[in-house]
């Protein structure tokens, strides 16, 4: 692993000010790694103002000089081609770096080539490795080629057009690791160096001896502007640094991938021993790794699939980078993240008549195993054909609450929030007061949308003795009844604050005891409003659909009371409920009451009986 570090390098002070529009180059930043060898193959800043010792370079036409910015500058006499090297001895692993100006715009007339390595004097003739700038247009990019007896192949291009205009200026440094891993950084015009490309290269006559030079082809008026500063080849230190997993995505159910941040060795990588999922999973199926790319490899779990809504831990170990150096092991948590189906998401709460001044909000609780992903969901009134993205990462785990407001702080204000990281600010559509329609959505990743559960309210399901329901949610009694009956919503206690945005609502029955044919939730109820007891709720579960229900209330003088269901069809299984109130809307007095119920099926099958209860309340 290469760790770099941004130097400042001055140059023995030189300010480089010279030559006709040549712009003034101030301290340039330079890259570096953590030690710097002073065993260089090739070392030369010009500062003993020659080119022709320490080291010797070759000007067979005599076409360059060392000016008084002590800068190798291109000084021939007419339009044509030039070219200086050096002999260089190279590294198994090596690091190429040096300060170029072309104080023009280059062109396809007027370009350089750098040549990094070239085993023949001819360099049309032999191999050689080089950078190319100059190219028709204004999108003209270092471009590393390879030419073998002239015929070309580019390996790599760093960023159009970042040496297109005038002057095309940067200071290079190109790193080549033993296992033929290339790395190439530019500093553009003093804006800073950028990492501009990373591949795997193998070149087999990349040999030790070699030569290093500039070439360039120029009109008549670019004679002398090319300029050279702080040639370096050098080898690179060999990595004693341990390697490190930079990320790891759950993909799928099937599929984590990993990226580290070096080449790995593709032998370790591709050992499916080396990795471990828990509890129950155990080593992947298989290891993809693509072996030009060894920073990254996908663990494939076929046949065995994490599951949704449990934590898994992955272990990694005894994995080396190409130097030899072992990452230390590593454990890290994993969660599968998944959009919500049908069903996994419940409509909870709702305010749809806030207090003047106020805002709406909608509560929706996770009824399944699975973690949700927060940012796949949707907010709509189908009614009204509105739909609000929901615009928070996050998850939203199985039997979590979650609230959605535009107004946090109003709804903390006015509302008991226990939880406030479960309410999130978010647009909503709008809802009317009477009456209307809030769906949720999972946005899939086909971009289909897949309603999870819908909600059509209405006034008339409040409390019938409500002074006011401006202000007051209606609750869902428990996540597990039929969204659109009724029977299945209740106001909000008012001493619950009248809304429980984001937490257990008050009027939550913590389990449904619909194991007998008819039975009672529990046998005393207190419709006062207080969160405990505010319905009678009566259980049943039936051996068919398709039955007609009628439901009558008897006071212990048996008289009628109420009619709770005349002839309703009903599921096979649910709750029905008594809220409490007689046949006039009033509130029935505290005492003994007696629920009969007749069930008819149209195949002539009959179901009677009764039930006793009593209505109770606080005494002043």
């Amino acid at each position: 692993m290469i760790q770099l570090i941004y130097l400042q390098i001055y140059s023995n002070n030189k300010d480089y000010t010279t030559f006709n529009n040549m712009r003034c180059l101030t301290t340039l930043s330079f890259v570096f790694t953590m030690a710097i060898t002073t065993h260089c193959q090739l070392s030369d800043n010009f500062s003993d103002g020659n080119f022709n010792e320490n080291p010797a370079w070759n000007d067979p036409a005599s076409h360059f000089i060392v000016n008084d910015d002590q800068m190798l500058q291109l000084m021939a006499p007419e339009a044509g081609e030039s070219f200086i090297f050096t002999p260089v001895e190279l590294a198994d692993s090596i690091r190429w770096s040096s300060y170029c100006l072309m104080d023009f715009a280059p062109s396809g007339s007027n370009l350089l080539r750098i040549y990094l390595a070239s085993d023949d004097i001819n360099i049309g003739l032999g191999n050689s490795l080089y950078f190319e700038i100059g190219e028709s247009g204004s999108n003209d990019a270092i471009k590393l080629i390879e030419s073998n007896g002239g015929l070309e192949t580019t390996h790599a291009t760093a960023t159009m057009g970042a040496v297109g205009l005038e002057p095309a200026e940067f200071r290079y440094t190109l790193e080549k690791t033993v296992d033929n891993f290339w790395s190439l950084f530019v500093d553009y015009n003093q804006s800073g160096p950028q990492l501009e490309w990373e591949i795997n290269l193998d070149i087999p006559w990349l040999s030790n001896s070699v030569l290093f030079g500039y070439y360039m082809q120029y009109s008549s008026t670019r004679t002398d502007k090319f300029f050279f500063d702080d040639v370096l080849v050098e080898p690179l230190l060999p990595d004693v640094i341990a390697p490190e997993l930079v990320s790891v995505d759950l993909v799928s159910a099937t599929q984590i991938d990993l990226v580290f941040n070096e080449p790995m060795s593709l032998e370790d990588l591709q050992n499916v021993n080396n990795y471990s999922v828990s509890p129950s999973l155990g080593s992947p199926t298989s290891v993809n790794v693509n072996p030009d790319n060894t920073s990254v490899a996908t663990l494939n779990y076929n046949g065995n699939p994490l599951q949704s809504g449990t934590d898994y831990t992955l272990t990694i170990e005894s994995i080396k980078d190409l130097a030899g150096n072992s990452m230390i092991p590593i454990t890290t948590t994993l969660q599968l993240v998944e959009p919500a189906l049908p069903g996994d998401l419940v409509i909870n709460e709702i305010l749809f008549n806030p207090t003047s001044g106020g805002f709406d909000y909608v509560e929706i609780y996770n009824a399944s195993q699975k973690l949700i992903n927060i940012s796949s969901l949707i907010l709509a009134n189908t009614q009204k054909n509105e739909f609000d993205e929901i615009e928070h990462e996050g998850v939203f785990g199985p039997g979590e609450y979650l609230a959605f407001t535009p107004d946090s702080d109003w709804l903390a204000q006015n509302y008991n929030v226990i939880y406030p990281e479960r309410v999130l600010e978010n647009d909503i559509p709008s809802f009317n007061d009477d009456s209307g329609n809030v769906s949720i959505f999972s946005r899939q990743i086909t971009g289909v949308r897949i309603s999870s559960d819908s909600l059509d309210y209405d006034e008339d399901w409040h409390y019938i003795l409500l002074t006011d329901e401006e202000g007051v949610s209606l609750e869902k009694i428990s996540p597990d009844l039929e969204t659109n009956d009724q029977s299945s919503w209740q106001s909000a206690a008012e001493n619950a604050g009248s809304g429980t945005p984001g937490y257990a609502n008050s009027q939550f029955i913590e389990s449904l005891n619909s194991d007998t044919e008819f039975g009672l939730q529990e046998k005393v109820f207190s419709p006062n409003q207080d969160g405990d007891n505010d319905r009678l709720l009566i259980n049943y579960s039936l051996d068919k659909p398709g039955y007609l229900a009628t439901l009558r209330v008897y006071n212990d003088r048996g008289m009628l009371v109420k009619e709770i269901y005349n002839n309703n069809l009903l599921a096979t299984s649910g709750i029905l409920t008594w809220d409490g109130t007689k046949n006039d809307s009033q509130r029935a007095s505290i005492g003994i009451y007696l629920i009969s119920y007749e069930l008819f099926h149209p195949d002539g099958d009959t179901i009677q009986g009764k039930l006793s209860c009593v209505l109770a309340d606080f005494l002043d």
